[in-house]
């Protein structure tokens, strides 16, 4: 009967390891328990670094955790900081109020329809979310405040993807 308690006790104090963690200047993103082979250009990892960056926070470099570490540094960190940097401030919604977050057309909903097939970003999907029928004055500006959003991330989109070039 003691052992038992000791194992559920020890199950209960033992540390869960985070998928990712932020060490100095680096970002690391455990790869183990992906199905995927960790390759920086691919979509999934691409999405992956993008999606923990903006999650965990900004760093210099990313780590793909495997076997065998692989480094993500220079302007193509540059590139990843960048963009989640525009997912973070597109994707919070700390702002909302309660009826906005009922809204199927919040900024929220709308720019998780944005970033939902990234890196290959449909913004005209989102665009036609936002239809001005039957709103209020509130909501027509919060719609105008999206449409604004999905256009300079567009633009800062397109800047980016020029600059890599």
């Amino acid at each position: 009967m003691n052992r038992f308690f000791n194992e559920m006790k020890d199950k209960k104090t033992k540390k869960k390891e985070e998928p990712c963690s932020i060490i100095r200047d680096s970002l690391i993103i455990d790869c183990s328990k992906c199905e995927l082979v960790p390759e920086a250009g691919s979509n999934e990892c691409f999405r992956c670094m993008v999606d923990r960056m903006s999650r965990y926070g900004s760093a210099d470099r990313i780590i793909l955790r495997t076997g065998r570490d692989l480094e993500v540094s220079g302007r193509s960190s540059a590139v990843i900081k960048n963009i989640s940097s525009l997912k973070r401030w597109t994707t919070s919604g700390e702002m909302m109020d309660r009826a906005c977050r009922k809204c199927s057309q919040n900024r929220l909903a709308v720019m998780n329809v944005v970033w939902k097939d990234f890196p290959c970003m449909e913004f005209t999907k989102a665009k036609q979310m936002l239809t001005l029928s039957d709103a209020d004055d509130k909501c027509s500006r919060c719609m105008r405040a999206s449409v604004a959003a999905i256009e300079q991330l567009e633009e800062d989109m397109h800047a980016i993807t020029r600059r890599m070039r």
